[in-house]
């Protein structure tokens, strides 16, 4: 009797380990699936049928966690999303005023802005490598391809209107 709640403790432990790296789905899943057969078995013992209990449990916990845990994981993507384009937005009109393409309070109106981009250009060649030495093993002779950097910046103008501020 000493070793079944160990052995429970371990379990739980290792089940935590292996969802570190679950989505929400997953982990609600699991979860999911563990209290239902905690549940279930401990409602089958009662009518003397505990490992039927548990399959059961497991089964509809599962299926229930699965859901609760997609929600809860569709909801984080949908609040990071949105954290994401409030920092960009932040960070462009940062840049926009420190390039002086913009005022700290804009009055209401339009205002023309530069946005620059990098655009790769970079190609891959491939280059003959002759027989040589590494490690002291001998490297034959081979082509290998080989990228060259290179690009440019492009401008973007154009005009944004600013909302006045203080009346609707």
């Amino acid at each position: 009797m000493g070793g079944k709640p160990f052995l429970c403790l371990v379990f739980v432990v290792v089940a935590a380990l292996l969802c570190s790296g679950c989505t929400e789905t997953q982990k609600g899943t699991g979860i999911g699936a563990l209290v239902g057969g905690g549940a279930g078995a401990a409602i089958g013992a009662a009518f003397g049928v505990p490992g039927l209990g548990a399959a059961i449990g497991a089964g509809g916990g599962a299926l229930g966690g699965a859901l609760i845990g997609d929600h809860l994981g569709r909801k984080k993507e949908k609040k990071q999303k949105a954290e994401l384009q409030q920092q960009l937005q932040q960070k462009d009109q940062e840049l926009a005023y420190a390039q002086g393409r913009a005022s700290a309070e804009p009055a209401g109106g339009s205002q023309r802005y530069t946005r620059r981009r990098w655009v790769d250009t970079s190609r891959t060649e491939s280059v003959w490598v002759s027989e040589h030495t590494v490690n002291g093993r001998v490297v034959p002779g081979h082509y290998e391809d080989r990228t060259v950097p290179s690009g440019n910046w492009e401008e973007n103008q154009g005009q944004i209107q600013t909302p006045q501020r203080g009346g609707y």
